[in-house]
């Protein structure tokens, strides 16, 4: 998957950066931060990932259309693999904000 999205970003480091970063965010961190990604990644500090989610230059509806392509054909591997038909897989919704959704305080809690 993580050569996939190549062709989103116009320069080759902005790319090994999002590599990276979809590493740690995919690993079993226990616990998800700046500080802790950029220690999984072999960064000294953060700043690296910020750049690249705050200011470098890179389709991210190409990069997302390409993850989205990704998830699909896996979800239709392992409908596949369970014998079901094509079209035939039950699956969730996918909340991209990330936040816990309980209690009443938590924004869009009720979605």
């Amino acid at each position: 998957m993580t050569e996939r999205p190549r062709s989103c970003f116009p320069r080759i480091e902005p790319f090994l950066q999002a590599r990276k970063y979809m590493r740690a965010v995919t690993s079993e961190m226990p616990k998800r931060n700046g500080w802790t990604v950029a220690e999984h990644v072999g960064d000294r500090t953060p700043n690296r990932t910020q750049r690249l989610l705050n200011r470098a230059v890179w389709d991210e509806d190409a990069a997302m259309a390409e993850i989205k392509r990704f998830a699909v054909s896996g979800l239709e591997e392992a409908a596949r693999k369970a014998g079901r038909q094509r079209g035939k897989l039950v699956i969730g919704a996918l909340d991209e904000t990330g936040q816990q959704k309980k209690g009443d305080a938590t924004s869009g809690v009720k979605r």
